[in-house]
């Protein structure tokens, strides 16, 4: 409209005002008026558009952070969950396999023996380097005998030891997993296929033994091994 070579301006089915924009503007009449007008309001609009776009931005940062926060959340959840689960898995396995606690007992016995092997061996290699500096042959040859008949012992019992570890654990897990296979009430259950819940006893099942008997061992063994390294090393560093 300001680009119009000519404006008329009507009030009440009479011409007010004629001419081009310039020249209405200059008169300063109601085309001055409407238009100043016009300018007033559009710049009301930018004002309150400005806030409206600053609320809808803060809106959409309070709901990223919020959603941000309730993922977190939801993650220690089932961190919690799981960490709660396994508990509760370990506690009732080592409960299913309480009958079989004497089987049990002989396995720790055997753990514990090989746990204590292998720093007592250290203890006869140490004394074992020292015959080496006698300079008599005859003695120097007496006592090396004797220290190897006593590795030999000692290799003696660490069979013996893992014969035992391996022999009652792998009882111990073989009665649970064949406890395990006998829950036939499962299959009465008509959500359970049968062909599924037979492969899952069959592997899962097995599975069962390896987070009882055999893992308990290798623990017991471990710290059996760190216990009594320590206590040597104590003892004749005091």
């Amino acid at each position: 409209m300001r680009n119009a070579d000519k404006i008329i301006v009507m009030q009440i089915g009479e011409i007010i005002e004629k001419g081009n924009h310039e020249l209405l503007m200059n008169i300063q009449s109601i085309y001055y008026n409407l238009i100043q007008k016009q300018n007033l309001h559009n710049k009301q609009d930018k004002t309150n558009s400005i806030p409206e776009e600053e609320n809808k931005q803060r809106g959409m940062n309070t709901v990223s952070l919020q959603s941000l926060k309730n993922n977190q959340n939801k993650q220690l959840e089932e961190i919690n969950e799981k960490k709660k689960v396994r508990r509760i898995i370990s506690s009732q396995l080592l409960r299913m396999n309480k009958p079989e606690w004497i089987f049990i007992l002989f396995g720790c016995i055997g753990c514990i023996c090989n746990g204590m092997i292998q720093p007592t061996m250290e203890i006869v290699l140490s004394k074992l380097t020292a015959v080496f500096q006698e300079c008599d042959e005859d003695p120097q040859r007496r006592k090396i005998l004797v220290y190897n008949l006593i590795f030999i012992g000692f290799g003696i019992i660490c069979f013996i030891a893992t014969f035992i570890q391996s022999f009652f654990f792998d009882r111990s897990g073989e009665a649970l997993t064949q406890r395990l296979r006998q829950d036939i009430s499962y299959f009465d259950d008509p959500n359970n296929n049968t062909g599924a819940l037979c492969t899952h006893l069959s592997t899962e099942a097995s599975a069962v033994q390896c987070a009882t008997g055999i893992r308990l061992g290798i623990l017991l063994q471990s710290f059996c091994s760190l216990a009594g390294g320590l206590i040597i090393g104590f003892i004749f560093s005091w």
